[in-house]
C-alpha cells in the first residue's frame, strides 16, 4: 500500500531515459514531474476546496448541503482517479527511492576517508624513503665505478711495469747467455 494506506500499489519500473540518468538527476526529474502535478489538478482541487470549505464547515449547513458536498467530493475524486493513481505511483516510486538517499555505506565514508588519509601519508613516506634510497644507491654505484676504474688503471700500470721488468730480465738473461757463449 502507498504509505501504509489503501490498496497495494505496484511501483512502475523506471523508464529507459531515467535509467541513463544519475540518481540525483532522477530525483530532480521526479521532483519536476511532481511539481507539475501539484501545479495542475491539485492546485485546482485546493482552489475548489477553499471555495466550498465554508459550506462544509458552516454551522448552518443543512444535511442536504452536506450530502450534496459529499456527492460532489466523490464525483471529483472519480473524475481525478487516473491522476490520483499516477500520483500514488509517483509517491510509491519516491518511497522506494528513499533508501538511496542516505545508504548505509555513506556512514562509513568518514572512517574510510581517515584510512585513506593515513594510507596517503604512508605512501608519501614510502615515496620519500624510496627517493632517499635511490640517491644512496646512485652514490654507491658512483663510488663503486670510481673504485673499479682506479683499480683498472692500477692494474694496467702494474701490467706495464711487470712487462718492463720481464723484458729487462729477459734481456739480462740473453746478455748473460751471450757472454757465456763467447
Amino acid at each position: 500500500s502507498l504509505l501504509g494506506v489503501g490498496p497495494a500499489v505496484e511501483a512502475t519500473p523506471l523508464p529507459e531515459e531515467l535509467r541513463k540518468l544519475t540518481f540525483k538527476e532522477q530525483i530532480n526529474s521526479l521532483k519536476q514531474q511532481m511539481d507539475k502535478l501539484f501545479e495542475g489538478p491539485i492546485a485546482e482541487f485546493e482552489e475548489r476546496y477553499s471555495q466550498v470549505q465554508s459550506w462544509v464547515r458552516g454551522d448552518y449547513a443543512e444535511l442536504s448541503d452536506v450530502v450534496m458536498h459529499t456527492v460532489a467530493r466523490r464525483t471529483y475524486v472519480l473524475e481525478q482517479a487516473d491522476f490520483l493513481r499516477e500520483c500514488a505511483g509517483k509517491l510509491a516510486e519516491l518511497e522506494q527511492l528513499e533508501q538511496y538517499i542516505n545508504p548505509p555505506v555513506m556512514k562509513d565514508i568518514p572512517q574510510l576517508a581517515e584510512r585513506l588519509d593515513a594510507l596517503e601519508a604512508r605512501g608519501q613516506l614510502l615515496g620519500d624513503s624510496a627517493a632517499t634510497l635511490n640517491r644512496q644507491v646512485e652514490q654507491l654505484v658512483h663510488e663503486y665505478y670510481t673504485a673499479i676504474s682506479s683499480m683498472s688503471a692500477l692494474f694496467v700500470e702494474w701490467d706495464r711495469i711487470v712487462a718492463q721488468l720481464e723484458e729487462r730480465q729477459l734481456a739480462a738473461k740473453q746478455k748473460e747467455k751471450q757472454t757465456q757463449n763467447q
